[in-house]
Formats: structure tokens, C-alpha cells, sequence
């Protein structure tokens, strides 16, 4: 049998062996600054997300930034174009799983049609109890069974 100080012994070994494999990888980490003169629209990031497809999505107080490794695209907000985002600022943004991107601001949520290119805005409608609650977005979460949930501000 082997006794208790051995076994703390052995355990400790392990311990230290597996904390110096775990940080020996991040040794060779490399990091690349993005900013805004390579194309990001404004330098406070709110929310980051990566898509099926690879692409990154930073959400900004200045619009909704793809970035593919090499180069921005920012979607922002016109006003004489219904299909554009809702709002510039982007609180959250993920994918559901038939690939629709998802994009909460403070003016709505939005699902981004990556064919057109177009965005469809949900808004608060209030003599419509089936519209959301509010329009400022905080969360979106897909559960199990396909469901969208919607985290809002105030409601």
C-alpha cells in the first residue's frame, strides 16, 4: 500500500508536471493588434463573436465590423435604407443554428441575411404582445430546441 505522503507526493508531482505543460504552450503566443487604422469603425469593442464560417464580428458604438484576418467590413446604420442595421451601437451578436447571425443594439435585434446582405430589425411594438419587450438588446441565447431568447434592457 502506498502511503498518504507518498500519494501527496506523486499528486504534487503531477500537479506541477501539468501546470508546466499547460503554460509552456502559451510560451510561443503571438498577439496582433486590430485597431482602428486597419479598418475596425471605433476603437471600444462591446462584444466579439466568431461565426461558423470563421469570420470575426466585433460590435462597436460605431457599427458591426466582419473581420476575415486580412480586412474589415462595417455595417452601419442609414437611415434612408430599410434593410440596413438598426442602430450602430451593437450590444451582442451571435449565430442560431441554421447559420442566422443575430445582432442586438440599443434599437433592436436583427437577423443578418448573409446572401443579401440585408438586415431584418425586430422592434418593441406596443399594442403587439408578441413583439419584444424592448428595444435596447443585452443578450440572445438559442436553446436546445431551437428557441431564441432575448435578454433586454429595462423589461
Amino acid at each position: 500500500m502506498v502511503s498518504e505522503n507518498k500519494r501527496l507526493s506523486l499528486f504534487f508531482i503531477f500537479l506541477v508536471s501539468l501546470i508546466s505543460v499547460c503554460f509552456g504552450q502559451f510560451d510561443d503566443l503571438q498577439f496582433e493588434r486590430i485597431s482602428i487604422e486597419k479598418g475596425l469603425s471605433q476603437s471600444t469593442v462591446l462584444c466579439i463573436f466568431q461565426d461558423s464560417k470563421g469570420f470575426l464580428w466585433f460590435g462597436t458604438y460605431e457599427g458591426l465590423n466582419r473581420y476575415d484576418g486580412y480586412n474589415f467590413k462595417v455595417y452601419k446604420k442609414d437611415p434612408e435604407n430599410i434593410n440596413s442595421i438598426s442602430n450602430n451601437s451593437i450590444e451582442f451578436i451571435t449565430e442560431d443554428h441554421l447559420g442566422n447571425l443575430w445582432i442586438g443594439t440599443q434599437e433592436g435585434l436583427n437577423r443578418f441575411n448573409r446572401t443579401t446582405g440585408f438586415f431584418k430589425a425586430y422592434k418593441h411594438e406596443p399594442n403587439n404582445e408578441s413583439s419584444i419587450s424592448q428595444n435596447y438588446i443585452r443578450y440572445i441565447f438559442e436553446d436546445k430546441s431551437g428557441t431564441l431568447w432575448i435578454g433586454t434592457h429595462g423589461g
